[in-house]
C-alpha cells in the first residue's frame, strides 16, 4: 500500500512515529477513568442478560450487529471495548489529517486533542454495548473521505462501502461525513487550489451522490437482513423523528438549534457537567481566525465567499439531525461535533501571524486539559451512581431477608413491583445528565421514573435472580394498597401484598401509572370512586421539570382561599379566551358556566407567571351529553404554535366528569388551551378554577 505521494506505509510509520505516539497518548490521557475502571451503565443490564444482538438490526444498525461478533459473549467488559475504540479513533485522526493536509504541520497537533478528547464523546463511550463501534465508524468515515478525495472518476465509488458501513454502525455518522468533507474543501481553498466555486459545487454533487449510493446500499442490506434474521424494524427510531413540513416548524426548530449550538460551542454546564469557559474563547477565536485566513488567501472574491458559506455549514452540520426532531437530540448522537470543532481549529491555524497562532495553541492546551478533567468527572459520577445503586440494592435485600421475602424454593420466582423512584441530588461529584435521554450519572432506581425491569436486571447481574417484574394486571390489583404504603426507608415501605413484593421508593409517577393502568383513567386512586378518568397523552419527560410533568390528582371539594385563586369562572372568567363557546349565568346554580358545542371550541387560559418551584391546580367539572374527550394543549418557551406533540387527551364519560390537574409553572407561562371534542348536545363547564401554591 502506498500513500498519494508514493510513500510506503512502513516508511510513513517510521517517519511519523512521534505523531503516532502523540495521538495514542492523547487518546489514553483523555479518558483514563473510564478506560481503567468499570461501572454498569443504563442499558448494559439488558445487554448482559436478555439483549438479543438482532436488536441492532431492528434499529437499522446492522454494522454494529456484525461488530458484536468480535466478542465471544458480549462487550460488557472493562478496558477492552473502549481501548479498541480509542485506538481506532487515533487511527481515524491520523487519516483525517492526511485528508485535510498532506504535509504534517503544527495544525495536526492542534486539532488532534480536540478531536479525540471532546467530552461529548464520553456520552457514547460510557456504553460498553456500542463504544467499540464508534471507533470503527470514525475510521470508516475517515477512509470514506480519503478514498473520495484521492481518487478520480468511478474510482471514487470505492468510498461507498466504507460510508455504508459507517452509517450502518450509527446513523449519526452522516453528519460526520459532511463535516470531514466540508473541512477538506476549506483546506483546498486555503492552500490556493485553482478550482472555481462551480467546480467545488460539482465535486460536492459527486460527494452527495456517493452518500446517496451508500445510504441506498445500507437500506438494501438492512432489508435483506430483516428477512434473513426474521427481524422487524424497531419503533425506537421513530421516537427521534418529529419532522413537520411546515414553515413554523422549521422556524421554531432553527431557533432551538441556535440555543443548542451555543450550549455546545460555549462550554455550557448542561452539556459538560461543569462549565468550560476556555472552550467559548477557543470557538470564538478559531472562528475569527478562520475568517481572517479566508479573507487573506489569494483567491477570487466568489471563492472566498464560498469558503465562508462552507465554514458556516461545518459549524452547523453536527446539528443536522436536530432538524428531524424539533431541535433536540441526545448528546451521544453528536459524533460530528468534535470533528467540526477540530476542523475549525485546523482552519484557524492557517493564520500567518505567529503570536496569534501561539495564542491558539495555548487555548487548545488549556481546553484539552479541561476536557480530560470533565471526562474523568463524568466517569467518576457514573462510578459513584453505580456504587450507590449496588448499596441500595443490598439494603433492600437486607430488608427483604428480614421479612422472609427472599426465601424461595428451587427455581421459584416472585413478582416484584417498584413504586416511585429515588432521585439523587446532583453535586460537584455526582454529576447527572440534564436531559431525560442522557444517562450520565443515572441511577437504575431513577431511570424512566422507576422501571421495575431495569432494577431486576441490576439485581440479576448482582446474583439476585429470583424476582420477575409484576405484570400490569398484578400491579393494578394492588394499586390502592401500594399507594397507601409509607416511602423508603420507613418501616412498611418494603412488603408483600397478595403474593407481590412491593418496594416503594416514592409516590406513583405518571410513567408508572400509564404502564400499570394502560387504558384506564388514573385520575385518582380512591377505591370508593366510580370509574376514574382514562388518559391518553404524548408525554415526553424531557419537556417537563419532573418525570411526571402534569400530574393528575383526586378531585377535592374546593376549599381554596380567595388569595390563592388565579382564575375562577365567577370572579374573572372574562380572562379566558373563548372560541365557539360563551360564558353564561346559570340561574339555577347561581354561578357562571361555559357552554359550547363542536370540535372547533377552544378555551385558552391567560399566561401566568408563578414561582418556578410551584405547580397550579386546574379543576374542571364538565358535563357532556355523550362520551367524548378533552384535549389539553401546552407550549414551551420559543414555541409559537400548538402542536399534536404537546398535548394530552382526557376521555370523558357521558354525564358529569371531574378533573384535577397539577400543572408545572413552566407551562402556565405559555397559555394552556383546552379543546372539548363534542358532536351532539354540546357541553357545560360548571367549574373551571386555577389555584397556585402547590410545591413541585
Amino acid at each position: 500500500m502506498k500513500f498519494p505521494d508514493n510513500e510506503s506505509v512502513h516508511s510513513w510509520v517510521t517517519t511519523n512515529q512521534n505523531w503516532l505516539i502523540f495521538v495514542l497518548a492523547v487518546a489514553v490521557l483523555a479518558f483514563p477513568a473510564e478506560l481503567f475502571h468499570f461501572s454498569l451503565t443504563i442499558d448494559e443490564e439488558m445487554a448482559a442478560t436478555i439483549w438479543d444482538k438482532r436488536g441492532w438490526i431492528a434499529q437499522g444498525r446492522w454494522g454494529q450487529y456484525l461488530l458484536c461478533f468480535i466478542f465471544s459473549s458480549n462487550s460488557i467488559l472493562p478496558f477492552t471495548p473502549l481501548f479498541l475504540s480509542l485506538m481506532l479513533s487515533a487511527i481515524a485522526c491520523t487519516i483525517i489529517t492526511r485528508v485535510w493536509s498532506q504535509q504534517r504541520s503544527s495544525a495536526d497537533y492542534l486539532l488532534a486533542p480536540i478531536m479525540i478528547a471532546c467530552p461529548t464523546l464520553y456520552y457514547v463511550y460510557q456504553f460498553s454495548t456500542l463504544n467499540f463501534g464508534i471507533g470503527f465508524g470514525l475510521a470508516c468515515s475517515a477512509v470514506t473521505v480519503y478514498l473520495f478525495v484521492y481518487n478520480k472518476g468511478l474510482y471514487r465509488l470505492l468510498a461507498v462501502p466504507f460510508a455504508c458501513f459507517a452509517i450502518a454502525i450509527y446513523q449519526a455518522f452522516v453528519p460526520c461525513l459532511l463535516v470531514l468533507y466540508g473541512v477538506y474543501l476549506l483546506g483546498c481553498i486555503l492552500k490556493g487550489d485553482s478550482r472555481t466555486p462551480w467546480q467545488y459545487i460539482l465535486l460536492t454533487a459527486y460527494f452527495g451522490l456517493m452518500l446517496i449510493l451508500a445510504m441506498a446500499l445500507n437500506t438494501a442490506i438492512l432489508l435483506m437482513l430483516y428477512a434473513v434474521t426474521d427481524t422487524r424494524p424497531s419503533t425506537y427510531l421513530g421516537l427521534w423523528v418529529r419532522f413537520e413540513p411546515s414553515f413554523s416548524y422549521l422556524l421554531n426548530t432553527l431557533g432551538l438549534i441556535k440555543i443548542e449550538m451555543a450550549k455546545f460551542y460555549f462550554g455550557d454546564k448542561v452539556i459538560y457537567g461543569n462549565a468550560i469557559q476556555p472552550l467559548k474563547y477557543l470557538f470564538i477565536l478559531s472562528f475569527v481566525y478562520s475568517l481572517i485566513a479566508i479573507a487573506c488567501v489569494k483567491q477570487s472574491v466568489s471563492t472566498r465567499l464560498f469558503a465562508v458559506l462552507i465554514l458556516m455549514a461545518v459549524v452547523f452540520f453536527p446539528f443536522a439531525l436536530h432538524v428531524m426532531n424539533a431541535g433536540a437530540m441526545p448528546v451521544r448522537t453528536m459524533l460530528a461535533f468534535p470533528l467540526a470543532l477540530s476542523g475549525l481549529v485546523f482552519v484557524a491555524s492557517h493564520i500567518s501571524h505567529s503570536k496569534l497562532k501561539l495564542l491558539l495553541g495555548l487555548l487548545v492546551l488549556l481546553v484539552f486539559f479541561q476536557f480530560s478533567v470533565v471526562n474523568n468527572q463524568m466517569a467518576y459520577a457514573n462510578q459513584l451512581s453505580s456504587q450507590a445503586d449496588r448499596e441500595l440494592t443490598v439494603r433492600l435485600m437486607a430488608r427483604l431477608d428480614s421479612l422472609g421475602l427472599s426465601q424461595l424454593n428451587g427455581d421459584e420466582t416472585r413478582p416484584l413491583m417498584l413504586v416511585g423512584y429515588q432521585k439523587r441530588k446532583e453535586s460537584a461529584l455526582m454529576l447527572q445528565g440534564q436531559e431525560y435521554f442522557d444517562t450520565l450519572g443515572a441511577s437504575f432506581y431513577d431511570w424512566q421514573g422507576g422501571n421495575t425491569e431495569r432494577v431486576i436486571g441490576l439485581m440479576t447481574i448482582m446474583g439476585i435472580d429470583y424476582f420477575r417484574a409484576a405484570t400490569a394486571q398484578e400491579q393494578r390489583s394492588i394499586l390502592v394498597q401500594a399507594e397507601l404504603m409509607p416511602i423508603w426507608p420507613e418501616q412498611g415501605s418494603v412488603t408483600e401484598i397478595d403474593g407481590i413484593v412491593v418496594i416503594k421508593l416514592g409516590n406513583f409517577n405518571w410513567g408508572q401509572l400509564i404502564t400499570f393502568i394502560e387504558d384506564e383513567k388514573p385520575c385518582h386512586l380512591d377505591p370508593t370512586a366510580a370509574m376514574p378518568c382514562r388518559v391518553l397523552g404524548n408525554w415526553r419527560p424531557d419537556n417537563h421539570p419532573r418525570h411526571d410533568g402534569i400530574s393528575i390528582s383526586g378531585f377535592r371539594t374546593s376549599d381554596d382561599k380567595a388569595d390563592s385563586l388565579l382564575i375562577d369562572l365567577n370572579s374573572n372568567g372574562q380572562q379566558l379566551a373563548l372560541e365557539h363557546a360563551r360564558l353564561e349565568q346559570d340561574s339555577e346554580a347561581r354561578a357562571v358556566v361555559i357552554r359550547g358545542q363542536g370540535n372547533k371550541t377552544t378555551i385558552t387560559l391567560p399566561a401566568l407567571d408563578i414561582s418556578a418551584m410551584q405547580r397550579a391546580e386546574l379543576k374542571l367539572i364538565m358535563t357532556v351529553s355523550e362520551a367524548s374527550s378533552l384535549v389539553l394543549h401546552y407550549r414551551y418557551k420559543n414555541e409559537r404554535d400548538y402542536t399534536d406533540k404537546h398535548k394530552a387527551v382526557y376521555y370523558l364519560d357521558k354525564g358529569e366528569n371531574k378533573l384535577s390537574l397539577l400543572i408545572p409553572a413552566e407551562l402556565l407561562r405559555q397559555n394552556i388551551r383546552l379543546t372539548p371534542s363534542t358532536k351532539e348536545g354540546g357541553f357545560i363547564i360548571n367549574e373551571l378554577s386555577l389555584s397556585q401554591g402547590i410545591e413541585q
